[in-house]
């Protein structure tokens, strides 16, 4: 951004607020930050020269960011509590503040934005468009939701690009910052309720989402998601149906495989080295953007195929000839089902045992009842208790109110740090953890477990 030299980002350990960290810092900029709790990611920023305070006190502000003036910029994210003091300090020194969706909406604005948005599959839909672009003579710069190991991070830079590839957040209604040439909209399941109250007003968020689309570009929706009344050639997708289809699905050597039509392509036997047919529409949504920017067959196949994939969105931890431990981002009834039945279909025969930590009140007492039932579907749950996040406890909401609920016999809820020690004494097969909190912290633990039983 012209003129701007320094950020500071309030919130900075954020998948969304690092990536934009990464990338301002990269554009030679002087960044730091805040962040309440030290992280692998907060461990990569500082590894590139960013520093960071983990106390709530202006006293920790560097020194080169405690001076106030035009050529500095304030982000914070809605995830950091207004009373936060730096936040403060900043305000009340009169300072430029501005939310981690305008930074990034004022990014996109600067070049060709696609952004993908939907209540599920944002991050995978955009890590895979990401790569087909970077993987051609297109190329793009991206801000994804989670870490691209082929990458090393959350964030591609090319400058060369005209393009950035973006997921565009409902939360807080930050996508209507947003104003894209070509969009994806993945779901439109209602989710965030604390903010937006009712089914009806998440489902209008996405609504004038589609209105801010470009009439010159496109928006891609999936076929079960109804057309939108917005000025843009829409076009549908899904398998076996919608103008951009996905065709013959098949697995063969553990990955899915499946043909493409759209229009004049028909191109055969993709394949997509993850499980499950929610990530064949993934591919396929965005395949059909690629194909519209002029990325060749040849390419998209090459590309699709070497795809590795985003972490905890069905991460492969461990394996040995008797068990195998997946983990998984998976925090809404819808996403929890979709991950399960992947997880059925390539372990048709072996016990699972699902650990699940939920993620917020709120959304816990919105779909108690939807996520009793997705995780029924597992012969064995384990439940932590709630991570709060930004709330504070509702009466009558808790990890033993789902319990209650489930209608599997093998169930139990145990406290985070006992965990591992009940998992080593499990007669596991296939191991599935899932949540949004800070489960994943819990992973190299787990993963030591199994294989030092493995080894025993």
């Amino acid at each position: 951004m012209e003129g701007i030299k320094r950020y500071y980002f309030i919130g900075i350990g954020g998948i969304g607020m690092s990536a934009l960290a990464r990338y301002v810092k990269a554009m030679g900029a002087e960044v730091a930050g805040y962040d309440r709790n030290p992280s692998e990611l907060i461990t990569q920023l500082e590894s590139e020269g960013i520093p960071v305070t983990f106390d709530d006190d202006r006293a920790t502000i560097e020194a080169a960011f405690k001076v106030v003036s035009e050529d500095l910029l304030v982000v914070r994210t809605p995830a950091v509590p207004l009373d936060n003091d730096i936040l403060t300090y900043y305000q009340e020194a009169k300072a430029n503040v501005m939310k981690r969706s305008e930074l990034l909406a004022r990014i996109a604005g600067s070049k060709t934005c696609i952004a993908v948005a939907g209540t599920h599959g944002k991050t995978t839909t955009t890590s895979i468009l990401a790569h087909l672009l970077a993987s051609s003579e297109i190329g793009c710069t991206a801000f994804v939701g989670g870490i691209m190991p082929s990458y090393k991070g959350n964030v591609i830079i090319d400058t060369d690009s005209p393009y950035v590839v973006l997921e565009a957040d409902e939360f807080d209604r930050s996508f209507h910052h947003l104003d894209p040439f070509m969009a994806i909209i993945t779901s439109t399941d209602a989710d965030h309720l604390d903010i937006y109250e009712t089914k009806d007003s998440f489902g209008q968020a996405f609504k004038e989402f589609a209105e801010r689309v470009d009439p010159k570009g496109l928006l891609l929706h999936y076929e079960e998601v109804s057309s939108f009344e917005a000025d843009v050639n829409q076009v549908a997708y899904n398998i076996d149906g919608g103008a951009l289809r996905a065709t013959s699905v098949r697995v063969a050597s553990g990955q899915f495989h499946f043909d493409l039509e759209y229009g004049a392509y028909a191109i055969g036997n993709l394949t997509i080295p993850l499980p499950g047919r929610h990530n064949v529409l993934n591919a396929l949504a965005a395949c059909g953007i690629a194909l519209e920017l002029g990325v060749s067959e040849i390419n998209i196949r090459k590309a699709l195929a070497s795809y590795t994939g985003v972490k905890r969105r069905f991460e492969l931890i461990f394996r040995s000839h008797s068990q195998v431990f997946i983990d998984d981002y998976a925090h809404h009834p819808t996403e929890i089902e979709a991950c399960i039945s992947s997880v059925r279909e390539l372990y048709p025969d072996s016990k699972l045992t699902v650990v699940f930590q939920p993620h917020l009140y709120s959304r816990t007492r919105d779909f108690m009842d939807g996520f009793a039932q997705s995780l029924s579907q597992a012969d064995e749950v384990i439940l932590l208790p709630i991570y709060p996040a930004r709330e504070l406890p509702i009466q009558g909401v808790d990890s033993e109110a789902i319990l209650d609920l489930v209608s599997v016999t093998n169930k139990l809820v145990c406290e985070k740090g006992e965990l591992p020690s009940l998992i080593a004494a499990r007669e596991l097969e296939v191991l599935l953890t899932l949540g949004a909190g800070d489960i994943d912290r819990l992973i190299p633990a787990l993963k030591k477990q199994l294989t030092d039983l493995a080894d025993a």
